[in-house]
């Protein structure tokens, strides 16, 4: 687990266990893909990434550089440089899902669901066996779809969110219950299309949801 972030010839310990200075004197680039994944989720299970967001805010409101020198020596540049990524991949992933979910909001046959675990699946299985059977089920329903993790808010269950194009066969769900609800509006109600997209989107990109892949349909 990554833990220490240089600094200027110096460690920053914020939160996780030690690790190398050597280690983490490397550039983000130059560290693998499970490395890069493992420093992501190491930063997004802490304020760091907040703590990026805050400054990079702060210096484009104040045409001021020095907010973003302030976070690299509190944190070093191998964690702002991770930060810069988190950040640039979270919006990309914001713009996929209000265009997907805006397409087929505006379709007028979308449906949003709820896909739920049974605890003996949760216990018996692992969150990328899940994430498969939900990409199977909503392959097998509809050729438009949208889809991401989310955790209960007091529970943390795991479960899923999906905005697909038509009629789905809740049968075909095996592993817990299928809860879903007809999105209606017309395609020339501005206002209920926005309220439809925005509610729909905040499931795939509240914070909890950060580091996480889609599950969307090609095309």
């Amino acid at each position: 687990m990554f833990a220490s972030i240089s600094c200027r010839g110096r460690q920053v310990i914020d939160g996780f266990t030690e690790v190398s200075l050597v280690f983490m004197q490397r550039s983000y680039s130059s560290l693998s893909k499970s490395e890069k994944l493992e420093l992501k989720s190491s930063l997004l299970n802490s304020d760091i990434v907040r703590d990026y967001e805050r400054a990079h805010r702060q210096a484009w409101l104040s045409n001021n550089a020095e907010f973003l020198g302030s976070f690299i020596d509190s944190h070093g540049y191998l964690a702002f440089q991770a930060c810069m990524a988190i950040s640039v991949s979270h919006r990309k992933k914001v713009s996929r899902v209000f265009e997907k979910i805006t397409d087929i909001v505006l379709s007028d046959t979308a449906v949003f669901l709820t896909l739920t675990f049974t605890d003996e699946v949760l216990a018996s299985t692992s969150a990328e066996t899940r994430r498969r059977y939900v990409s199977r089920f909503l392959k097998a329903s509809s050729a438009v779809y949208v889809a991401n993790v989310d955790y209960g808010d007091q529970t943390e269950r795991e479960h899923y969110h999906a905005c697909v194009c038509g009629r789905v066969n809740r049968s075909l769900w095996k592993y817990g219950f299928v809860f879903a609800e007809k999105v209606r509006c017309r395609s020339g109600d501005c206002k209920a299309v926005s309220k439809y997209v925005a509610k729909l989107s905040l499931h795939a990109i509240k914070d909890s949801c950060r580091n996480t892949r889609l599950i969307y349909s090609r095309g």
